[in-house]
């Protein structure tokens, strides 16, 4: 999941079911300005739909991802 920040900043990155719940945390804290990867470890979840958030600054930006095995 790659994604850019213009200035270091707290960042929290969740994944959450198509039930709204949030099923894992990928990032929580503060980060650098500038470019950044975040993998997610999806072994122990089934194929189907997730929504991936990105929060930072007070935004929040929501992307689909769909994990197929």
């Amino acid at each position: 999941i790659p994604f850019v920040l213009a200035e270091a900043m707290d960042t929290k990155i969740s994944v959450f079911n198509v039930k709204g719940q949030e099923i894992a945390v990928l990032q929580n804290g503060v980060l650098t300005a500038g470019q950044h990867l975040t993998v997610w470890q999806a072994d122990d979840f089934p194929s189907g739909l997730y929504f991936i958030r990105i929060e930072a600054a007070g935004v929040s930006s929501t992307h689909k991802a769909l994990l197929m095995k």
